[in-house]
């Protein structure tokens, strides 16, 4: 595609339509450099776009941050935000990204009463809310 007679090929930019600049940018840190750093709002997003293109090694790597980052999450409203922001997009996207979902919704067992008493939890949509509580798992 970039080498051969196709347009890519001419051009100086390559029009990606489905994988937003930041999620790129990750994906690009880790393939040059072989560093992970999770930008933890599109966590879902990038180990879905690694697995579209095939990128050996990343999920695992990308997964491992991310799960890093809700185990070091503290009892913030901006930690609980982010962690309903990712269990949101794990549990309505479409993807396997069920062990990103089973993290956050640990992590909302594990810090019960801050997550209800968070102004995040207030904005809570119906089908997170019904998830949360048939799991009959919180502390």
């Amino acid at each position: 595609m970039l080498f051969g007679h196709f347009v890519e090929g001419s051009k100086r930019e390559l029009q990606i339509p489905n994988i937003e600049p930041r999620v790129m940018k990750s994906i690009i840190r880790f393939i040059y450099t072989g560093k992970v750093q999770v930008d933890i709002e599109k966590a879902v997003d990038i180990i879905k776009a690694v697995d579209q293109y095939c990128i050996k090694g990343a999920r695992e790597e990308f997964e491992r941050a991310a799960f890093h980052y809700i185990q070091k999450a503290t009892e913030t409203e901006v930690s609980v935000e982010f962690i309903l922001r990712v269990m949101f997009d794990a549990a309505f996207m479409s993807g396997d990204v069920e062990s990103l979902l089973a993290a956050t919704l640990n992590y909302v067992d594990n810090h019960t009463p801050y997550f209800f008493m968070s102004n995040s939890f207030l904005d809570l949509n119906l089908e997170l809310l019904v998830l949360i509580m048939q799991r009959d798992t919180l502390h």
